[in-house]
């Protein structure tokens, strides 16, 4: 049962950035994608598909992305009525560059899980180096996209993806203001080496003299052996989560290899039943050789950037998450509450059960969270806490820390604490 599965409805992407190989490979390969999108018919018939197969599920995400940028499909609007008529949830990823506009005062976008906005720093200069876009248009547009979404009933997570660069690190506190203004989560990351056989050659040492040089001038590329050295054994990677499906309907293995190349595709959805998606899905080799050097999770963990101390393992107020251990154990009677029911809230409650610690709630914003489990444990709104619980100890799992802590203060709840980022890195 696939929690996520992507759909890609638009192979092409109008960004330049360096390091994808969707529009601007490092290396200068001749490699030119089809400009191609999927029609709603197509799209229609993928849906359908899977519903025969049985793989659509109250939880599903359909996520309307992979490599390429969803607003460049004119379609857009309709294939999310279609999303609607059968009540799916879905998700969508851009870069801003293209503003859509769908009928405020409508419920159209009642079933965005979450939308994700992805940056490359935070200045002109920035974006002549990576987007290649006009830096001014794009907050305007970020602005628009926000205020349009909300009105026409888009109620989920709106994140902003920040990808830092050597070239940018300087400009993440701006970008992160920004965020706070316009009522956006900041999610900041390390840029990744962002293609198989890139990070493969990296690891196995044969990486282009040319190629490298690039790479440790604009990425940090001390940080892939320092994420796959976290890697636990029992490991399963994200993408194995997924069920990836690309704009010429063929199952993807990975988003991370390019179309054409080894191991790219196992076969069409309209060719295979679900067990055969599932067995195949399971046993491609090149998913073997990605775990055998931990690309795997290299490759689907991206590392979070440490935005509140420049001591690795502490928080904005100084505790480790060895502190914050020592003060849960010594808070006997003490109902713990997680705030914040996204991947850091799921990831801090995989931490405190490794520690054999139990949390009592999830407490978050989104009404769509609300009323729901979230990895076995009850999410409550935020006014309900005092009337669950009766000494609540409330630990932040969001990027947000001051907006939360403000929120939660305001309830009275004197108890409230963050969540060390290192536990997100090691997870």
């Amino acid at each position: 049962m696939y929690m996520y599965i992507g759909i890609e409805i638009s192979s092409w992407c109008n960004a330049k950035c360096p390091w994808c190989f969707t529009t601007k490979p490092a290396d200068r390969v001749n490699f030119n994608p089809v400009a191609n999108v999927m029609s709603l018919d197509t799209f229609i018939d993928v849906i359908e598909r899977l519903e025969t197969l049985g793989l659509l599920h109250d939880d599903v995400v359909i996520n309307l992305y992979e490599i390429g940028e969803p607003f460049l499909n004119r379609d857009i609007s309709r294939i999310i009525s279609y999303l609607n008529s059968k009540s799916l949830k879905y998700a969508i990823s851009t870069n801003a560059s293209v503003l859509p506009s769908f009928e405020e005062g409508t419920n159209i976008l009642s079933n965005l899980s979450y939308l994700i906005i992805s940056m490359p720093g935070f200045s002109q200069e920035s974006y002549d180096r990576v987007h290649g876009f006009r830096f001014d248009r794009i907050k305007k547009n970020i602005i628009g996209l926000i205020t349009n979404f909300r009105n026409s009933g888009f109620i989920g997570d709106a994140r902003l993806i920040y990808h830092v660069y050597q070239l940018n690190i300087d400009e993440i506190y701006k970008a992160k203001a920004f965020a706070d203004e316009n009522h956006i989560d900041f999610y900041p990351y390390y840029a990744i080496l962002y293609e198989w056989k890139y990070v493969w050659e990296y690891l196995s040492d044969t990486l282009s003299y040319d190629l490298l040089k690039k790479a440790s001038e604009e990425l940090f590329l001390g940080n892939i052996e320092k994420t796959i050295s976290a890697r636990r054994p029992d490991f399963v990677c994200e993408f194995l989560n997924m069920l990836l499906i690309d704009v010429d309907c063929d199952l993807k293995t990975c988003c991370q290899i390019k179309k054409g190349d080894p191991g790219y595709s196992y076969g069409s959805i309209f060719n295979l039943s679900a067990e055969e998606i599932i067995t195949k899905r399971t046993t491609q080799q090149i998913c073997k050789k990605c775990q055998t050097k931990g690309m795997d999770y290299y490759l689907s963990c991206y590392t979070l950037f440490n935005l509140h101390s420049s001591t690795a393992g502490q928080s904005e107020n100084g505790h480790t998450h060895k502190d914050l251990l020592k003060l849960i154990r010594g808070s006997a009677g003490q109902e713990i509450i997680l705030f914040g029911a996204g991947e850091f809230g799921i990831k801090a409650v995989r931490y405190l059960n490794d520690e054999n610690i139990g949390v009592n709630y999830f407490s978050d914003n989104s009404p769509l969270k609300i009323g729901k489990q979230i990895s076995g444990v009850n999410v409550i709104a935020p006014w309900d806490i005092l009337n669950q619980c009766t000494d609540p100890l409330v630990i932040i799992t969001t990027i947000n820390h001051r907006q939360v802590f403000n929120q939660i203060s305001q309830l009275g709840i004197r108890s409230v604490y963050y969540f060390p980022l290192e536990v997100y890195i090691q997870q």
